[in-house]
């Protein structure tokens, strides 16, 4: 029952073409698969749903934890904007 982190979809009423994902999880809880399974859970929300067809995110390109955990669940590189580098995941 403990909360232990947060994420964030924006986008579900504003007209975005594809939402933008973000996720935080408190220290505490990290290298427990608490991430993936939320990430794979939000991608499941998202295509079956609401019907996108992608998810999108934006990672500071030094943050190699995060991006070693969005790479194998399937987010690509679609460009870079200065430190951060714009990531996507087609579903």
């Amino acid at each position: 029952g403990d909360i232990c982190g947060y994420m964030s979809l924006r986008g579900l009423d504003d007209g975005y073409e594809n939402p933008r994902f973000g996720i935080y999880v408190f220290s505490e809880f990290r290298n427990k698969n608490i991430a993936t399974n939320a990430i794979q859970f939000l991608f499941l929300f998202c295509e079956r749903k609401q019907n996108f067809r992608s998810i999108d995110l934006i990672v500071d390109k030094d943050n190699i934890k995060a991006i070693s955990l969005y790479k194998p669940l399937g987010f690509k590189a679609k460009n870079e904007d200065g430190r951060n580098i714009n990531m996507i995941k087609m579903l």
